[in-house]
């Protein structure tokens, strides 16, 4: 044992409780104790401290404080982004490879991930979640400028006036939102009649719409998908290609 080392331990005869002295604790004694409760001890380099945990993906300097280094921020990001896969591998049942591709992100994805569903499939599913999101967009901005319209009846004020064209495209394009996504809707309605059952739509609703992993509504959806790409996504592939 070094000199000065011996000079630390030695140091620790000053802070002795009470305690340790009534009970006559030795000096090896008292350091053990210390050590097990995660007492600093002068000179001890492989000590114990009492306070939080370091957070092992955080990148530290030299002197122990977090790096603020950009690269620091990339590998710390790249962390948290390979836990987040095998997390959502863990969840949902996926090996890595597949928690790793973009389509994992939904359960529509999943399914396809796994083979549950086609890629024809896939897309038709892709296609009734663009239209649904459209609709809403349109829907949205139906209300508001009907409130805006309440507003301006209300205050007796002159119409606003500077964007009518850009307000009339909209429209336009609103009312096709809704009409495209009616005929989704009338695609699913002919598809329930046809199986005689609803359970093509709700299983639409459940996978597609509101995102929910059901294991029970894979062969309703697949009926239900069959019928948009059969009806809808050929056609809309075909009018691409022509262009």
């Amino acid at each position: 044992m070094s000199h000065s080392y011996t000079n630390d331990l030695e140091s620790e005869l000053d802070k002795f409780t009470a305690s340790e002295r009534i009970h006559g604790y030795t000096l090896a004694e008292s350091v053990a104790m210390k050590r097990q409760r995660g007492i600093a001890i002068s000179g001890d380099t492989g000590r114990r401290t009492l306070g939080p945990k370091r957070d092992p993906r955080v990148a530290r300097t030299v002197s122990g404080r977090p790096s603020r280094s950009k690269r620091a921020k990339a590998d710390r990001a790249a962390l948290e982004t390979e836990q987040a896969f095998l997390a959502r591998a863990r969840v949902f049942g996926l090996t890595p490879a597949q928690a790793r591709l973009p389509q994992a992100g939904t359960a529509l994805g999943r399914m396809y991930v796994r083979g549950t569903i086609s890629l024809d499939q896939y897309l038709a599913g892709e296609l009734i979640r663009d239209r649904a999101i459209e609709a809403r967009r349109a829907l949205d901005m139906k209300t508001v400028r009907q409130n805006e319209g309440r507003a301006e009846l209300s205050t007796a004020e002159p119409p606003r006036r500077g964007a009518d064209e850009v307000s009339e495209s909209y429209e336009k394009w609103a009312q096709g939102a809704l009409q495209r996504f009616d005929e989704v809707r009338e695609v699913l309605r002919e598809v329930c009649r046809e199986e005689r059952s609803t359970a093509p739509s709700k299983a639409v609703s459940a996978v597609v719409l509101d995102d929910r992993d059901t294991v029970d509504a894979a062969a309703p959806l697949r009926f239900a998908l069959n019928g948009i790409h059969r009806r809808i996504v050929s056609g809309v592939l075909n009018e691409e290609n022509r262009a």
